[in-house]
């Protein structure tokens, strides 16, 4: 028994050195796109085209709601990932009010996680545009008047329709000083990843720029609940300690001196849309959006990139997963892009899909300079990790 004992003591080490440098997969496209939305579908009118990576969840019946959200929000609803209809019944919108402290203008549902299907929480993109209130903009210009946060939604029925509960003013991130227009870009925290679970926390990326103090990346921040948005804290560096509500706004200037610690980002793209959990690897996937005028790091090309974490915190170079070029290999449009990633498993265990197994779906939005802005499509690739 002793030596049995001191095989097992020994042999556990090897393993966890085994698994802590064993090789990450790669992740490969694993045949051909199929399309959810046409370029010239519009089932319910014209403003209904995606305009932001694809989120799903589980209800408590056993549908499946997948969104790519736009100012109103509808979804696609259905016994399974691969099979949808589109519902025409708005789910959210912003409610454009002209107070830039209310949070609550032009919004798009982002990010979604639900426990029991019923209850589904949500994570909304909100742009203050300054630019239709010409007392708070000068200039008329949209970009330098744009204010960006994350606010929060919640739905009671399954994920049919979504609100903001009464008596939640606080955000869930936003800058820490108040509103000012004309500044030299647009500002804010901006369209947050999905929300993934890992032991007893959930978590999220969002992308920020700081005007004011020169700075913008991605910040991780965390919760362990859901239902209070002013339970979000950011990453400092070493510890979730920023918080990202300030008491409205810079009230206490010691507090507004701190901001959110950015990921790495010699190793992550701006356009981030999703991170996933492969539970069996125990590893993070996150795909990304490489435009050809963001900063280069190793030649890349403009396409959609993966990168692999272990923590979330640190990331591996990001690996070419497609293309622009390969994505539109015999098509007629030069100028289209693949657009708003994210990977999605049909068979996902998790409820809100942020896991995924070897076997899942890129789901990206095809645009291009050559057509309008609204004329998109909305389309899924299989992909392996080998």
């Amino acid at each position: 028994m002793r030596r049995f004992l001191l095989v097992i003591v020994l042999a556990i080490p090897a393993c966890a050195v085994w698994a802590q440098h064993a090789p990450t997969p790669s992740v490969e496209i694993a045949g051909p796109a199929r399309v959810i939305l046409g370029l010239n579908e519009k089932a319910c009118g014209a403003e209904d085209y995606p305009d932001a990576p694809a989120r799903a969840f589980r209800d408590a019946k056993g549908q499946v709601h997948l969104i790519a959200s736009h100012t109103i929000g509808r979804q696609w609803i259905g016994p399974s990932l691969l099979d949808l209809s589109r519902s025409c019944a708005v789910m959210f919108r912003g409610g454009r009010r002209d107070d830039p402290e209310v949070f609550d203008d032009h919004a798009w549902l982002a990010a979604f996680y639900t426990e029991d299907g019923k209850r589904v929480h949500a994570l909304v993109h909100n742009e203050y545009h300054g630019s239709d209130r010409p007392a708070r903009c000068h200039s008329r210009r949209l970009e330098p008047c744009w204010e960006n946060a994350v606010t929060y939604a919640r739905s009671e029925d399954g994920g049919m329709t979504f609100f903001r509960p009464p008596g939640i003013r606080q955000p869930v991130a936003a800058l820490p000083y108040a509103y000012q227009g004309d500044r030299k870009s647009q500002f804010g925290y901006f369209n947050p990843t999905n929300i993934v679970k890992w032991n007893s926390h959930y978590y999220v990326i969002i992308p920020m720029i700081d005007v004011a103090r020169g700075r913008s990346g991605l910040c991780l921040a965390r919760t362990e609940d859901l239902g209070r948005p002013e339970s979000w804290r950011g990453w400092d560096g070493s510890d979730f300690t920023i918080i990202l509500q300030p008491d409205m706004r810079a009230s206490d200037p010691a507090r507004a001196v701190r901001s959110c610690v950015s990921l790495d980002m010699q190793n992550l793209f701006f356009g981030i849309g999703s991170i996933s959990y492969h539970p069996e690897r125990q590893l993070f996937f996150a795909v990304m959006r490489f435009n050809r005028w963001d900063r280069k790091r190793n030649d890349e090309v403009p396409g959609i990139y993966v990168s692999v974490s272990r923590d979330l915190i640190s990331w591996e170079k990001p690996k070419l997963l497609l293309s622009d070029e390969a994505a539109n290999e015999g098509g007629n449009d030069p100028l289209q892009i693949e657009y708003y990633p994210a990977l999605l498993d049909p068979q996902s265990t998790s409820r809100s899909f942020d896991t995924i197994s070897d076997k899942a779906m890129l789901f990206t939005i095809q645009m291009s300079r050559s057509r309008p802005a609204s004329v998109r499509a909305f389309v899924a690739r299989p992909v392996e990790l080998q």
